[in-house]
């Protein structure tokens, strides 16, 4: 962690003295600083400049637009949902009496934990985790 501050500071003051260098050091008449700001506004006109901000733009267009199907789309499936719960509801009731015989035919019974066994159970689960801390 010390090593990263260490590294931060020192690159902060190696920005701060070609800054000031820029700043002080002149080439013919113009500061180095000058000639940077002349030559970045001559980039900005370049054809490759308006080519990708013609391309950001289209990008972005086109992710504005697929969050607005997104949203259409749980819009929609909301709706559906709204309307298929009375169907869902009708269906489910007309198999519960189904399950119950099918249930009953098998002779599977609930089986129901006593609470002596649950007791035991909380226990030897406080026992592994107390173990499993203490490693």
């Amino acid at each position: 962690m010390l090593k990263a501050i260490g590294w931060l500071i020192k690159a902060s003051a190696f920005a701060i003295v070609v800054l000031v260098i820029a700043n002080y050091l002149k080439v013919g008449s113009k500061t180095v600083s000058d000639h940077l700001k002349t030559q970045l506004s001559h980039a900005e006109n370049a054809e490759v400049v308006g080519e990708v901000k013609d391309w950001a733009q289209h990008v972005t267009k086109d992710h504005r637009g697929g969050i607005l199907k997104k949203t259409d789309i749980e819009t929609g499936m909301a709706a559906m949902k709204t309307e298929a719960e009375p169907v869902l509801a009708r269906a489910k009731a007309a198999l519960t009496p189904a399950r119950k015989t099918a249930s009953a035919e098998a002779g599977t019974v609930a089986e129901e934990i006593s609470s002596t066994e649950r007791q035991k159970l909380r226990a030897l689960m406080r026992e592994l985790n107390s173990s499993r801390g203490s490693n």
